[in-house]
């Protein structure tokens, strides 16, 4: 069982105006869909209310939420709901849960509440789940992008949880992301731990980590 850590949800206004414009709900989108102002206006008694739901009014929960779901993952309240979906829905309502949140897992473990909703969801799901949220990594193509993921003050966090999680694949995919920013990297705590995944579970890609390093001249830099 992967333990959540706690992120606390700190300056999430600044935070969630540094990324994309789909963090931001309009005051249109509250008159369209009732039941996300309702969901952002009252999280405690949504939540509550989830917990006694059928499968048809969960499917229609999520039908009504479910553009806005990143939305909600990203907000100080909001995430809650998005957490309780994820603890209470089943089968393929859970995973169009997963999937979404999958999609934005690199840009939502950059923000305080992002981070605390896949860590909690990272707790709740079984491994298959798990596994397909963290699909996630084999589109980080990104240098930039992915030193800032595995360095970033939330997305280390949710960097250091998910890593476990990954395999072969999605490692090699990882360091040929970070292969040309390896200098920024040294040092770093995420690096240490890259490699002792990387020796626990594939030899090819701890070799290829340490002849890029070696080649960077960094294998021996502390």
């Amino acid at each position: 069982r992967l333990e959540a850590t706690f992120v606390q949800v700190v300056r999430q206004e600044e935070e969630m105006d540094s990324l994309d414009n789909w963090l931001v709900v309009g005051q249109q989108d509250l008159v369209q869909y009732p039941q996300l102002a309702y969901a952002l206006s009252d999280v405690n008694r949504v939540v509550s209310d989830m917990g006694s739901m059928d499968k048809r009014e969960q499917n229609e929960l999520l039908d009504q939420l479910e553009k806005f779901l990143p939305t909600l993952a990203a907000h100080p309240r909001g995430y809650k709901v998005v957490v309780e979906m994820v603890c209470q829905f089943k089968e393929s309502l859970l995973d169009r849960v997963v999937r979404i949140l999958s999609r934005k897992f690199i840009p939502l473990s950059e923000v305080a509440a992002g981070a605390k909703c896949l860590l909690d969801s990272l707790t709740l799901l079984p491994t298959e789940l798990q596994q397909s949220l963290t699909s996630a990594y084999s589109f980080l193509t990104d240098c930039q992008e992915a030193v800032e993921h595995m360095t970033g003050q939330n997305s280390f966090i949710v960097f250091t949880t998910a890593l476990p999680l990954l395999n072969t694949s999605l490692v090699k995919q990882l360091v040929k992301a970070i292969s040309p920013g390896l200098a920024m990297l040294t040092g770093h705590e995420s690096l240490h731990l890259l490699v002792e995944h990387a020796s626990n579970t594939d030899h090819e890609v701890l070799v290829l980590l340490a002849n890029q390093l070696d080649a960077e001249q960094l294998l021996l830099l502390p």
